[in-house]
Order: structure tokens, then C-alpha cells, then sequence
């Protein structure tokens, strides 16, 4: 097998979308808008005070949600299973 076929195997793929994900669609078009540019991280918004804004249109997010997506460490975003560096002497 070749380093890029093991490369695919331990891959995951894009999981289940993160709150936020499933929040954007439920938004007015005005809201949706403003929370894509409010979750920028150079926005200048605060994770605890786009949780709080969401919270008063019913969306009860937690600010760790807000702030993993912000970082794109959510379930949104595929990343690479842990593998050891290198082999074990066989």
C-alpha cells in the first residue's frame, strides 16, 4: 500500500455537521448573513456574545459551540486520526 493509500485509510470523512451548521439554515437570510460574518474570528465578536445574541432567536448554543466552529474544530470540518510517527520494530 502505498503512503497515500494509508493516508486515505486513516482519514476520516466530514462527520455530522456542529450546531452552528445546523443553526444557518433556520436563520432569516439578514441573520444568517451577519452570523458568517460575526463567527470570522477577526470579526471582533465575542463566542460568548454571538451565544448569547442566538440565544435571544431561540437557539440555545453553547459558547464552546461557537467558539470550536469559529476555530474549525467542530464536527464540520474532516480531520486526520492520530497515527503513531513512526513503526514499531516488527
Amino acid at each position: 500500500m502505498t503512503l497515500k493509500d494509508e493516508t486515505k485509510a486513516v482519514t476520516r470523512t466530514q462527520g455530522p455537521k456542529c450546531v452552528i451548521s445546523r443553526v444557518l439554515p433556520e436563520l432569516s437570510e439578514e441573520d444568517r448573513s451577519d452570523l458568517l460574518e460575526m463567527l470570522d474570528p477577526l470579526s471582533g465578536y465575542q463566542h460568548v456574545a454571538i451565544a448569547e445574541a442566538l440565544k435571544g432567536r431561540d437557539f440555545h448554543i453553547p459558547d464552546g459551540a461557537v467558539q470550536r466552529h469559529r476555530r474549525k474544530k467542530c464536527s464540520c470540518y474532516a480531520r486526520p486520526v492520530s497515527a503513531p510517527i513512526r513503526k514499531e520494530p516488527a
